[in-house]
């Protein structure tokens, strides 16, 4: 007998009828998919969320892109040149010794206002810790911290007047420099009480104290130094927070001690391969749960309406048609479970959010999924619904159309 053209659709027609007509077995199958399906989104959620806002505060707060060196060295214009080419350095600027880098008395528009050993810190063009701010365009232009700004009472457009002092030849000698505040940095750039001043400025100032005349400024002392000059220290960034370790392993090959957050990073990224073991582990146990679950239902479905089943053997459809009974009601369980389940997760996330508003910074969630993450979930708990189908269907295929008759 030949199959009728619409044999497909008048079986799924059944198994909804019949899905729709045993209500209470049906709102156990979808509640069972909701128990499984909603604490998992929920978990993800705040898996990815937790470890989503750790990463962007590690990556958001530049001072963990820093790569500080401990003690001195001796590096040359080759190796910042040869530093800058590399393609995990964000910024590096050379720096003197640190007891070389500091004005040792600066005054604000208000005399009274004053910093004794205000910090020099060279800096130059995109320079992290000053993003937005404003390129020196001389060596008499500077950048202050906030901090450094609200003690000496000036904003940006201000004048600052800089004591600069020496010992040459057991005389204390000094200097003025007048400077130029171009901008003040924000709190978040730069905590501490610091100038930012060209890299000539405080080379200038090392080579002054050091008892050299500097021609350039004016400042008179022993004939200036015509060697090569290296210098002992430097500001270096990474251009991400993933590159901090490959600079940290390089220098430490150079034998030079620095201090990173290179630890934190891996500690989260270690914590967040750890969650996803969690996460798969617990993912699976439930995902196989609720397949052996929902196919042990649809299969008592199918034996419920064995008889039904055979007797359109008798009537001329296809053997293979009749999977169309398990699979629709499959589905079905799957995409009103799986819609329940996901309003389940937007109410339980808001919730969560609003818990640890007070906690979280602009654009952080504690409970959150990707647009991704939802079309992944809904793509695993259809293959979820065929596994379960293609199981109960099984033994559709065993049914013989002369059941139908012996039973009737």
């Amino acid at each position: 007998m030949r199959a009728r053209p619409h044999a497909f659709a008048l079986v799924a027609s059944m198994g909804w009828r019949a899905f729709m007509h045993e209500k209470i077995s049906s709102i156990c199958l979808v509640l069972t998919l909701i128990s499984v399906l909603g604490p998992l989104l929920v978990l993800f959620g705040l898996k990815y969320g937790l470890v989503d806002t750790l990463a962007h505060r590690l990556i958001e707060d530049v001072r963990n892109r820093e790569v500080r060196l401990i003690g001195s060295g001796k590096f040359d214009d080759a190796w910042f040149a040869m530093m800058r080419e590399r393609a995990d350095v964000a910024f590096i600027v050379a720096s003197t010794r640190s007891i070389s880098a500091s004005f040792n008395l600066v005054r604000g528009p208000e005399r009274r206002k004053s910093i004794t050993g205000l910090q020099m810190l060279a800096t130059g063009p995109h320079d992290p810790l000053l993003d937005g701010a404003p390129e020196l365009d001389n060596d008499f232009q500077v950048i202050l911290s906030a901090l450094a700004a609200r003690k000496l009472g000036v904003s940006a457009g201000g004048k600052l007047r800089a004591r600069i002092q020496r010992i040459r030849g057991g005389a204390r000698e000094g200097v003025w420099v007048d400077l130029d505040v171009v901008h003040v940095g924000g709190a978040g750039g730069f905590a501490g009480v610091a100038a930012f001043v060209s890299r000539d400025l405080l080379v200038a100032t090392e080579d002054y104290r050091d008892g050299f005349s500097v021609a350039k400024f004016g400042w008179s002392g022993n004939p200036p130094r015509f060697d090569s000059r290296t210098f002992a220290r430097f500001r270096l960034y990474a251009r991400s927070i993933y590159d901090v370790s490959a600079l940290r392993d390089f220098l430490t090959a150079q034998r030079l001690e620095v201090r990173t957050a290179a630890a934190q990073v891996e500690a989260m990224q270690a914590m967040e391969r750890r969650l996803n073991w969690v996460f798969a582990i617990i993912a699976g146990i439930g995902g196989v749960g609720f397949i052996a679950s929902l196919a042990a239902s649809l299969t008592a479905n199918v034996d419920r309406h064995r008889q039904s089943l055979s007797l359109l053997h008798l009537m001329g459809f296809p053997k293979n048609s009749i999977l169309a009974f398990p699979t629709t009601q499959s589905f079905i369980v799957a995409l009103s479970g799986g819609a329940a389940a996901l309003m389940l997760f937007f109410v339980v996330a808001f919730v969560l959010n609003q818990l640890f508003a007070n906690d979280l910074q602009t654009g952080e969630y504690i409970c959150r999924l990707e647009p991704s993450h939802i079309l992944m979930a809904t793509g695993l708990t259809g293959i979820i619904a065929l596994l379960s189908s293609i199981w109960a269907g099984g033994v559709t295929l065993n049914i013989e159309p002369t059941e139908g008759l012996r039973d009737g």
